[in-house]
């Protein structure tokens, strides 16, 4: 839910005041660890088939960044554990930085405001 704050500016609600991430740790985010990329010609894509392999632009033993919700989270390692790829968190950023980003305020645009009222 958002609201709008002294400066008309739109605020989520639980965001607002004093709150702090420990105030959301039951809220659910994305968290993603990218393998790696490449790119393909349309014409290479549509010629692979099941068993090919695809180089991938990561070197093995590079670490894989972590994202929660698209911001930066920390780094880790690959590793198997009970036939599931996992990941060991090698680094985190420091949990302030993400309380700061956590409690900023939205800003909107006029039109957006218009659109909220």
């Amino acid at each position: 839910m958002m609201r709008r704050d002294e400066g008309g500016r739109i605020v989520h609600t639980a965001l607002a005041g004093k709150s702090t991430i420990y105030d959301l740790a039951d809220l659910m985010v994305a968290a993603v660890v990218e393998l790696g990329q490449t790119r393909l010609s349309l014409r290479e894509a549509a010629q692979l088939s099941a068993g090919d392999t695809i180089t991938l632009t990561r070197l093995a033993g590079e670490p894989y960044e972590v994202t929660i919700n698209n911001h930066p989270f920390g780094e880790g390692e690959a590793v198997v554990v009970a036939d599931r790829i996992c990941l060991r968190l090698t680094r985190l950023e420091p949990i302030i930085e993400a309380d700061r980003r956590a409690t900023q305020v939205v800003e909107t645009s006029p039109a957006t405001r218009e659109e909220e009222a």
